[in-house]
């Protein structure tokens, strides 16, 4: 697996780990994401844009995904009430897999830990309505860097 591939597959783990710390939103930092409650429910990625810097090289993409695919770098994430979150994959139909977690919510801070990993990211949400999600993130090792952006629509 490449690095790449890597990183999409923690971040995706991570964004569905975090969602069991529960729901906080801080009202007096003006930096709230409008209705939390938009954010429960089952989101498929559909676009993904980004880069990363790796070995001095420079890789960049942005991209429409197909989460239904056997081959998929992206998977479905669930937002449950209480701030469990499940991740599903796709493999000849839908799975749930067994990296799941929880998510806390402070105002557009996404903060998502894998149980399975015990991996803990925070993403920020760059938009959320009740159909759409945007979810941007990145992150730095010495010279290394690691950016993405990627929006979801809900399916249900």
């Amino acid at each position: 697996m490449n690095y790449m591939k890597k990183i999409n597959l923690l971040l995706l783990f991570g964004v569905l780990s975090i969602m069991t710390f529960g729901f906080s939103a801080c009202s007096d930092d003006g930096d709230e994401i409008g209705n939390a409650s938009e954010l429960l429910g089952l989101w498929e990625p559909i676009h993904a844009e980004g880069y990363e810097i790796f070995d001095g090289e420079r890789d960049a993409w942005d991209e429409d995904v197909n989460a239904a695919s056997n081959d998929a770098d992206y998977n479905r994430v669930e937002f449950l009430d209480g701030g469990i979150y499940n991740n599903y994959y796709y493999y000849n139909g839908w799975k749930k897999d067994v990296a799941n977690g929880v998510y806390k919510l402070n105002g557009k801070k996404l903060v998502v830990r894998n149980d399975e990993e015990e991996e803990t990211y925070e993403l920020t949400i760059v938009s959320l309505t009740s159909t759409q999600l945007i979810l941007e993130t990145k992150e730095s090792w010495g010279d290394e860097e690691f950016y993405e952006k990627v929006t979801y629509k809900k399916i249900n």
